[in-house]
């Protein structure tokens, strides 16, 4: 059952819009392929099954869980799990984390990933009719897909970007910057000269929390003094004032809440580092993939590979595009913070 759905023409990570997995159901019930009740099968029929973690190749019975077993794996657990995320993100409550297409039928490279650079507002992606008046005063009307700034053009918040965008040419400018990446990661070896330098930069973190944990600890007895110094204030036998001692008081915890903020930010940004050394061998593999496989592609593949590699796209006027390198992949190519060429930057 589940091989007849699979190799339909639509690619497993893509197919979960309301729209194709109606489409699923109706190709299995055209071919009169029954549920195990004999009913015809539903939408939610069709969903319940591509969610179905055995087919990665395990036995699930209730809360139980064998361990793998290769003869039963039909899909890849790597696709599963980008599968996955894919129908959390298309969920309406999380409709401002989302950075996929809602519907994979959406025919532009961008949709649902890309964003106005003046604005924030989430561009839309349509197909938009031209008018140009030919030399001989007829009117030639041309259809092309734009992106679409609708809190510009509704006037529902202060924008001072452009209304409308090329599709071709802001696709054009990511999909260069992709496939500078991609080639990149084709002429690079998979090098241990990129495990030394995670290793590295997982040291430095470490480096930097102990000295934030040293200020911390340092910056937490000063406030202990200061607050010590409040009774005797209050007997008297200060040498501060009680409007001295506030302030100071006040200095010192300001310090200990600075130096708790960035003691978290080190501890999460060496966590990320530990993370990428660990996978260091699957995104290694999966670059490649992308690389080979990004020319030929079709267009609802060709969004997925950018959606995962590309957390954020921004445009602004005259076309300048900011793209932000999800986290993981970011630190496995070790580019430099906001480097930027031309109308392109990268982050």
């Amino acid at each position: 059952l589940w091989l007849t759905f699979f190799i339909t023409p639509f690619h497993y990570t893509d197919c979960f819009s309301v729209r194709q997995i109606g489409y699923g159901g109706r190709m299995l019930n055209e071919r009169n392929i029954v549920t195990h009740g004999g009913a015809r099968f539903q939408t939610n029929h069709v969903l319940r099954m591509l969610r179905h973690r055995g087919y990665t190749g395990y036995m699930i019975a209730k809360e139980n869980t064998s361990g793998f077993i290769p003869e039963l794996q039909i899909v890849e657990e790597s696709i599963y799990e980008d599968a996955m995320a894919i129908v959390e993100q298309r969920k309406k409550e999380n409709e401002q984390r989302r950075s996929v297409a809602q519907s994979s039928y959406n025919k532009t490279l961008l949709a649902g990933n890309l964003y106005c650079a003046h604005c924030g507002t989430r561009m839309s992606g349509f197909w938009h009719k031209d008018r140009y008046r030919l030399a001989d005063g007829t009117v030639k009307e041309v259809m092309a897909p734009k992106y679409n700034c609708y809190a510009k053009g509704l006037k529902v918040r202060p924008c001072d970007g452009q209304q409308l965008y090329k599709a071709e040419i802001v696709d054009e400018i990511v999909e260069g910057i992709a496939k500078d990446i991609f080639a990149m990661i084709s002429r690079m070896p998979k090098d241990p000269t990129i495990e030394a330098q995670l290793k590295k930069n997982i040291q430095n973190k470490e480096n930097l929390l102990r000295e934030l944990d040293a200020k911390l600890q340092s910056a937490k007895k000063e406030l202990e003094l200061y607050e010590a110094q409040i009774i005797k204030c209050i007997e008297g036998k200060s040498k501060l004032s009680e409007a001295t001692l506030a302030r100071m008081i006040s200095r010192a915890e300001d310090s200990v809440a600075v130096y708790e903020k960035e003691i978290e930010k080190a501890r999460m940004d060496k966590q990320n580092q530990k993370d990428t050394a660990a996978q260091i061998e699957d995104f290694y593999k999966e670059f490649k993939g992308w690389a080979d496989e990004y020319e030929s592609a079709a267009l609802e593949r060709r969004r997925v590979i950018l959606s995962q590699l590309f957390s954020r796209i921004e445009i602004g006027r005259g076309y300048e595009v900011k793209v932000e390198i999800a986290m993981s992949y970011k630190q496995f190519l070790n580019l430099s913070e906001n480097s930027q060429t031309g109308n392109r930057t990268v982050a």
